[in-house]
């Protein structure tokens, strides 16, 4: 035999609140979210690894010359910055134009960077977008860029480190010059 009950018994059964009959005393406190600093230190370390964190944060470029920083993406300290920052840039004269920085230790995404397989040359589905090889301190820096919109995006695999560069109204000679401010040296040993 099957029986069948409706949402209202069975919250009456539960005893939430609303329902007559139902009990106020047997629900739970409320639970308030964690602070961004209350995040931070309940993200787990794994043990024997806490002197192996790295600040990302510390790895970013500085602005190039024309630009100045907006600040992380991440302004709800939300991202373990062990693993993941993102940076925001703007022209300093209030003109429309925008870069930001990623870089990411997240297992992942590293792969996904360092397995892609790049065709290069004119994009056959996209009009004018065109996918180059650039060399970035040494690396292999992958630019694809619509000349038309003005909008790209430049990958480095860095070590285990991916950087991602991606700009709107900007040139291509600016994000390659974003892409040779970060210490590349530097990260690629991280």
């Amino acid at each position: 035999m099957r029986v069948f009950l409706s949402a209202g018994a069975v919250l009456a059964i539960l005893g939430i609140a609303g329902v007559p009959g139902a009990n106020a005393q047997s629900l739970p406190a409320p639970v308030e979210a964690p602070s961004g600093s209350q995040k931070a230190a309940q993200r787990s370390v794994q043990p024997g690894t806490e002197s192996a964190k790295v600040d990302l944060l510390s790895y970013v470029p500085a602005p190039i010359n024309g630009w100045k920083s907006d600040g992380l993406f991440d302004d709800m300290d939300t991202f373990d910055r062990s693993r993941l920052v993102m940076q925001e840039y703007s022209r300093q004269s209030g003109e429309d134009g925008g870069v930001s920085v990623a870089l990411n230790l997240l297992d992942g995404a590293a792969k996904l960077l360092s397995n892609a397989k790049r065709r290069l040359g004119p994009d056959q589905e996209v009009a004018g977008r065109v996918t180059s090889e650039v060399d970035i301190g040494g690396f292999k820096g992958y630019l694809t860029f619509e000349e038309k919109n003005r909008t790209g995006r430049l990958e480095i695999m860095l070590g285990r480190c991916g950087a991602i560069l991606e700009g709107h109204d900007v040139s291509s000679a600016e994000l390659v010059t974003f892409a040779r401010n970060l210490d590349v040296a530097r990260i690629s040993k991280i």
